[in-house]
């Protein structure tokens, strides 16, 4: 099985702020010509230091027939802040990979800040600019002005501490 997880097959679940959880689907696919089956009790197996920061939202059917498929969901919830990792475990009769296993992370964070425009996510490290998130500002007649107005929030469960001087600034593009 896979050890490290990755963001672009869904084992990393990144950034969830403490008391809140995210959710990502996995897909178990029968590429061989007889029926999976998958035979742990349970079908999905969480194990390792951090496993009751993971749940198995939705199970996979117990036979996938040859050439389908069968969806699963495993969900990130952490109570505090931190690295969190486990093992997932499948067990099935496929004669060469009767147990497959891979690894999964997110991290808890205290604190998470957002900013929206125009009541749209505006992305960190966002280069590009949208009318709908207020970051395009469009043609303005030179000695004119527009204002835009920017919302700063906290998703996370501590108190998010805006700090420097100027707390924000702009830097010209």
């Amino acid at each position: 099985g896979d050890i490290t997880p990755d963001l672009s097959d869904n084992s990393d679940f990144d950034n969830v702020p403490t008391g809140n959880n995210t959710s990502k689907l996995f897909n178990i696919k029968n590429t061989g010509s007889n029926t999976l089956l998958l035979t742990g009790s349970p079908r999905i197996n969480i194990s390792g230091t951090d496993a009751s920061s993971f749940s198995v939202t939705v199970q996979p059917s117990s036979s996938v027939t040859s050439g389908s498929s069968s969806i699963y969901q495993l969900t990130f919830s952490p109570l505090t802040a931190g690295l969190k990792q486990a093992t997932i475990t499948i067990q099935t009769n496929d004669p060469d990979e009767g147990v497959f296993t891979y690894d999964i992370q997110g991290t808890g964070i205290d604190t998470e800040i957002n900013i929206t425009g125009n009541g749209n996510n505006i992305n960190n490290g966002a280069t590009t600019t949208s009318i709908s998130n207020s970051t395009e500002f469009g043609d303005i007649i030179v000695g004119n002005n527009i204002t835009q107005t920017f919302t700063v929030e906290n998703l996370g469960l501590k108190n998010l501490l805006l700090s420097g001087s100027p707390i924000i600034y702009i830097i010209e593009a």
